[in-house]
């Protein structure tokens, strides 16, 4: 077992194709977002484009990748979040790539700027 920080809710693993799948757990995050969304900023944010979509924002910001993982995540059902997703991908806030059978999505500088509350980077 080995501490990750981007590893927030449970235990998982890495796998890569290269190497041994490791197993990892998470660490204590200081966030402005507490796990329970109990924070000022995320209550903001959970204002602006509700509960559940700032959750899963959130989630993917820390790193959690799948549908399937946001949905147990959320607990919400998975075709839920998938519509929270494409709701979130429409807005330019996460990115989704298929791997094989599976959906990846990460966050982009808009969605981060959201969550921390700052003007995301623009183009030089």
């Amino acid at each position: 077992m080995q501490p990750s920080f981007f590893c927030r809710y449970g235990p998982t693993s890495l796998v890569d194709p290269v190497f041994d799948p490791v197993p990892v757990y998470p660490i204590e995050h200081q966030t402005g977002c507490a796990v329970d969304g109990t924070g000022d900023q995320c209550r903001s944010l959970s204002a602006l484009i509700g509960r559940t979509r700032s959750h899963i924002l959130r989630a993917v910001a820390d790193g959690i990748s799948t549908t399937t993982d946001l949905a147990v995540i959320t607990g919400v059902t998975h075709p839920t979040a998938s519509r929270h997703l494409a709701a979130l991908s429409e807005a330019a806030l996460v990115v989704s790539h298929r791997h094989r059978n599976t959906t990846l999505h990460s966050i982009t500088d808009l969605g981060t700027a959201l969550l921390n509350g700052s003007h995301p980077r623009l183009p030089a």
